[in-house]
């Protein structure tokens, strides 16, 4: 699992990717270069993946970032077919939202110009953008959230639920009906049908008067 962490700790780690990792860094400079200079805060953060078996660590990518509004912000640039900067917002801590609802935050908002030469006017551009994104999707992420808590205290009560090995799943039988549940990061899909078994009209009986067992 891939965590972040700044240049301090990352001076104390030992890496066992040191040459490709310093191609990482190196390919990050260009960023930093021209973010820098206009945004004193910025910082680089290292994505770090740590084998707990092995005890090594190995650095997977190099981000150019600052906060602002309370947000993580990164700076990228993709140079083909021109140079462009892209500043986003890190959405990561929203874990309970999805692409759609994503795609939908963008909606009514005027999404700026893209960046060809860096100026804190774009960024500030960017970031104002970005951030009416983030809080439009922070209450759809606590809504998400809470649901997937409730639900779970609803689950935490029924003894006779058959779990998956992550408990992310699982299933339960009472008179001839299942119930099978899934539960996303984004929210809970849900299914009732009759068991397999029942199939007759004897059984239709026995369901409608509740005396299937």
């Amino acid at each position: 699992m891939r965590k972040w962490v700044n240049r301090e700790t990352f001076d104390e780690l030992l890496i066992d990717n040191r040459d490709e990792g310093r191609c990482e860094i190196e390919a990050a400079m260009p960023v930093w270069n021209a973010v820098h200079p206009i945004v004193p805060n910025a910082f680089l953060r290292y994505g770090i993946v740590h084998n707990e078996e092995e005890h090594t660590n190995h650095l997977e990518q190099v981000q150019v970032c600052f906060r602002r509004n309370g947000i993580l912000f990164i700076v990228s640039c993709r140079t083909y077919p021109k140079t462009t900067y892209h500043v986003t917002a890190d959405l990561s801590e929203l874990r309970h939202i999805d692409r759609y609802e994503m795609t939908r935050a963008s909606e009514g908002l005027q999404v700026p110009n893209r960046i060809g030469t860096l100026t804190i006017r774009k960024i500030e551009e960017w970031v104002t953008y970005e951030t009416a994104r983030f809080r439009k999707l922070e209450p759809i992420n606590a809504a998400n959230e809470r649901a997937i808590t409730e639900f779970r205290q609803k689950l935490s009560v029924l003894p006779d639920i058959q779990w998956n090995r992550d408990r992310t799943a699982g299933t339960m039988e009472r008179h001839g009906l299942r119930y099978w549940f899934e539960i996303h990061q984004t929210g809970i899909h849900e299914r009732l049908e009759l068991h397999y078994s029942c199939r007759t009209l004897d059984d239709f009986l026995l369901l409608s008067d509740n005396r299937y067992e």
